[in-house]
């Protein structure tokens, strides 16, 4: 902390799982960090809070990952040079949200690097839905065995939906934002057509990936289906599919 401290900072990124942003070292660490902008990655529906009980609105800006990266080779894949490998999804570029000028600088800083940035009000939103439908389709494939075929032939595939479709609901609720209108293409049938082109359009082993990465931050993932389970509770809404998902139960699907 004396290190931190001792510099001043223009940007501090937390590239950390949400549930590594638990623990009193939090509020010490943000005090050292003096005026810098705070970029957070981090998709947990809470996640935000917690890092405002500890610092200001005003130098906080909120991202929303787009590019994939990993530690290459992944098993079974071949590269020229090991390092870490990443890819930007052709027509994407990464948005962010926050203070307009400190905002910007975080765009401008991607942009200078060579990774696709914008800034974009809408941030907040699509970090929560992309997170509900991210969520228990992970936990759907790591009870199939990390294998999209399995998935795709899978009852897990309708309990991964509806799961989707009550994480969804809530993480709209909890924001006070309406339900996306796009929510009734999380569907059994769209998303088999998705898992089944993926491997094919994509220049690295999709699965292998999705492995490797959901393991590394597999305690995130929990957390997230756990607080959608609480907050369901808390806000009377249905958490009956994330919590059969979590259970590994295909009964009644």
């Amino acid at each position: 902390l004396e290190e931190v401290a001792a510099h001043t900072w223009e940007q501090v990124w937390l590239c950390i799982a949400s549930t590594a942003l638990q623990g009193p070292w939090l509020a010490a660490f943000l005090e050292a960090l003096g005026t810098a902008t705070l970029v957070f990655l981090q998709p947990g529906l809470r996640d935000r809070d917690a890092l405002l009980e500890h610092w200001p609105t005003d130098r906080l800006v909120q991202g929303l990952i787009t590019l994939l990266s990993y530690h290459a080779p992944l098993p079974g894949e071949h590269v020229p040079h090991p390092g870490v490998a990443y890819f930007f999804p052709p027509l994407s570029a990464t948005p962010f949200t926050g203070p307009r000028a400190r905002t910007q600088a975080v765009v401008d800083a991607l942009r200078a690097g060579g990774c696709r940035a914008k800034m974009s009000p809408h941030v907040r939103k699509q970090a929560a839905i992309g997170s509900a439908v991210l969520m228990p389709h992970v936990v759907a494939l790591e009870t199939a065995g990390w294998s999209l075929q399995a998935l795709r032939k899978s009852p897990l595939l309708t309990l991964a939906s509806r799961a989707s479709h009550e994480a969804m609901m809530i993480a709209a609720t909890y924001n006070g934002f309406p339900p996306p209108a796009a929510r009734h293409m999380v569907h059994p049938m769209f998303t088999q057509l998705v898992l089944g082109l993926a491997p094919h359009v994509l220049p690295f082993n999709l699965e292998a990936y999705l492995r490797y990465h959901f393991t590394k931050v597999s305690a995130q993932t929990r957390a997230a289906m756990a607080v959608y389970m609480e907050l369901g509770a808390a806000l009377g809404l249905s958490s009956i599919s994330l919590e059969r998902l979590l259970r590994g139960s295909l009964a009644s699907i």
